[in-house]
C-alpha cells in the first residue's frame, strides 16, 4: 500500500474524507498526539485500525467528534455535567467516557457498554471529521507499544505502507494523550481513568464535584530489586494502593477505594460536596505518593502477566505496555541537583563500559516534559543508544503525575532513588 502524505488544505481534507467514507485509514494531527482515524460506526474499518497498529482488541478506542452537539449521536443522555465539561474544556485534551448507544460497534468500545469521546483542538482534523460525515476513532497513530507520535514524521516512520494517508500537520502542542474522565457511572464522584494535562483540580473547579484517580492507575504487580541488599521481593497489589498503604485516621474519616460492577466509587459518604472534594484530593495525593513509596529506593520491573486476565480497561493505556523505546531505560528520582549528579555518575560508568547512553532531563518543567517526552524517546531510538537515563518528575503535582504515568511505562517501572 502506498500511503498518501497530504498537506492539510481544503482539497486534501476532501481527499482524506473520501478515504474515510470508503472505509480507509487516515492519520490526523491533534493537540495531544497524532491519531489514526477511521469511521467509528464502520466495524470493518475500526478492525483495520487495530490490525495496522497491532493493538489488542480489548483496548478501547477514543471517538473524535467535530462539534459537541455530536455527543448525542453516541450516548443516550447528555447530562448537565457533560455539558459543563464540554463548555469548559472542548475543544481540548479531555476525553469523556459515557454510556454508549447501540449504534456504536463493539469493536469501537472494546466490548464495553461505554464509549470514550473527545473534541480535538485542531481545525484541520475537525474539518476532516465534519466532511467525512461521521465521528472518527483516533488511537495514537503508532505501532502499539511504541512512543506516541507527536510529529507527522513519527507516523510515517511507524505506519507508512500500512495506512491510506497521513494529514501532515504541525507538531502536537501538548504532547501527551488526553485526560480520560469517566462520567458514565452516575455517581457524585468523577474518576480519571488516564491522567493528562487537564488536572483533577481544574475539573473539580469546572463542575463542582470531587474527582479521583482510578485505582487501576496505581495497581502494579512488580518485582522489586533492592540495590542495597540485592534481595528480591514480589509485591502483589490486587487491591488499590491506598489499601496497601494502610488506613490512617479515625473510622469516621477513612475513605476506602472500592470497585463495583457499576464502576469506581468511594465507600462511605461525606456530609457535603465540599468535604467530598477535600477527601478526594487527599486520596489522590496518597495514591500518587504510594506509587513511588511502594518500592522505596528500589527498581521496579513491570510483569507482563501482572494484570488479571479478566480485567477490562475502560480507557486506553490502563492495561498494556506502552511508549517503550528500543533501549533499556532507568528513571532517577530525587531532588533535581541530586538527580543530575546521579545521572552523570551512571552515565560515566556505563560509557566506561562501552555503552552508548542518552539522557532525558526536564528539570521539573511539566509542560516541557509533556511536550517533548515522546519525541525524545524516538530520538534516542534513532541515535541507537543502549541505555536511557531519565530524571523523574514530582508526582505530587497532577501534571507531573500525568507525565510520569507515561515515563514509568516507557521505563518498564525501572526506578532508582538518589541517596543523600
Amino acid at each position: 500500500m502506498e500511503t498518501k502524505l497530504l498537506e492539510p488544505n481544503r482539497e486534501n481534507i476532501e481527499t482524506a474524507a473520501e478515504i474515510i467514507r470508503r472505509g480507509g485509514l487516515v492519520a490526523f494531527p491533534t493537540e495531544t498526539v497524532y491519531g489514526l482515524g477511521a469511521d467509528a460506526f464502520n466495524a470493518t474499518a475500526v478492525s483495520a485500525v487495530y490490525a495496522a497498529k497491532g493493538r489488542p482488541s480489548d483496548n478501547p478506542l477514543i471517538v473524535h467528534i467535530a462539534d459537541s452537539a455530536e455527543l448525542a449521536r453516541l450516548t443516550p443522555v447528555v447530562t448537565d455535567v457533560m455539558k459543563r465539561l464540554a463548555d469548559r474544556f472542548w475543544p481540548g485534551p479531555l476525553t469523556m467516557v459515557v454510556k454508549r448507544l447501540p449504534n456504536v460497534p463493539d469493536v469501537t468500545t472494546g466490548g464495553l457498554e461505554t464509549v470514550a469521546v473527545r473534541l480535538p483542538d485542531n481545525e484541520a482534523t475537525r474539518a476532516l471529521i465534519a466532511v467525512s460525515g461521521c465521528p472518527l476513532v483516533g488511537p495514537s497513530a503508532n505501532l502499539s507499544g511504541k512512543p506516541s507520535p507527536t510529529k507527522a514524521q513519527h507516523v510515517v516512520d511507524d505506519l507508512y505502507g500500512k495506512i491510506d494517508a497521513v494529514l501532515m500537520g504541525d507538531d502536537c502542542r501538548v504532547g501527551i494523550e488526553s485526560t480520560v474522565l469517566d462520567v458514565s457511572t452516575g455517581t457524585d464522584t468523577l474518576t480519571i481513568l488516564r491522567p493528562g494535562i487537564i488536572t483533577p483540580e481544574q475539573i473539580e473547579a469546572a463542575v463542582g464535584l470531587p474527582v479521583r484517580f482510578d485505582p487501576a492507575l496505581t495497581k502494579i504487580k512488580a518485582v522489586v530489586h533492592t540495590e542495597s541488599s540485592h534481595t528480591q521481593q514480589q509485591i502483589k497489589k490486587n487491591s488499590d494502593v491506598t489499601e496497601m498503604a494502610g488506613h490512617t485516621g479515625s473510622a469516621h474519616t477513612q475513605e476506602r477505594a472500592i470497585k463495583s460492577d457499576e464502576g469506581i466509587g468511594l465507600a462511605g459518604h461525606t456530609e457535603d460536596v465540599h468535604t467530598q472534594r477535600a477527601s478526594a484530593d487527599i486520596l489522590r495525593k496518597k495514591e500518587r505518593a504510594n506509587v513511588a513509596e511502594a518500592a522505596g529506593s528500589a527498581v521496579r520491573t513491570l510483569l507482563e502477566d501482572g494484570w488479571d486476565a479478566d480485567f477490562k480497561p475502560k480507557a486506553p493505556g490502563m492495561k498494556y505496555k506502552h511508549y517503550a523505546p528500543d533501549a533499556d531505560m532507568l528513571i532517577v528520582e530525587g531532588e533535581p541537583d541530586d538527580v543530575r549528579r546521579e545521572i552523570a555518575k551512571r552515565k560515566a560508568e556505563q560509557e566506561a563500559a562501552g555503552k552508548k547512553v542518552g539522557v532525558i532531563f526536564f528539570d521539573n518543567n511539566f509542560e516541557l516534559a509533556a511536550h517533548e517526552l515522546f519525541d525524545k524517546l524516538r530520538e534516542m531510538d534513532k541515535a541507537g543508544v543502549d541505555l536511557i537515563l531519565a530524571g523523574g518528575l514530582p508526582e505530587s503535582d497532577s501534571r507531573g503525575f500525568a507525565v510520569m504515568n507515561r515515563m514509568l511505562k516507557s521505563a518498564g517501572y525501572n526506578i532508582v532513588k538518589t541517596r543523600k
